[in-house]
């Protein structure tokens, strides 16, 4: 039920490929920018910036409504690369995450 939307419009010569795009739904997509919101990708994420009336100092958000928390994936990960290998006899640790 989502639609991609280009970050820099396709008229204004923005590529439609993945790291232009973001997905929203269709009322968000018809509304988001006349309420004042501006969409931008940071590291490969969509950033989402609210109104000056909404959030004065206008910092970014990101929507993490319908995905689990960067920890929660990593202990997912880090779980099934455990049991993977336990599994044919050669128990690993699986690599630690990059420092921030």
């Amino acid at each position: 039920w989502c639609q991609a939307h280009h970050v820099l419009a396709w008229l204004a010569g923005g590529a439609t490929d993945i790291d232009n795009l973001v997905l929203v739904c269709g009322f968000h997509h018809r509304e988001f920018e006349r309420l004042g919101w501006v969409v931008r990708i940071h590291n490969g994420v969509p950033e989402w910036v609210p109104p000056p009336w909404l959030d004065p100092h206008q910092h970014p958000r990101r929507n993490t409504a319908h995905h689990l928390p960067d920890t929660a994936l990593l202990t997912t990960a880090r779980t099934a690369h455990q049991s993977r290998h336990q599994d044919t006899g050669r128990a690993t640790a699986a690599p630690e995450p990059p420092d921030p």
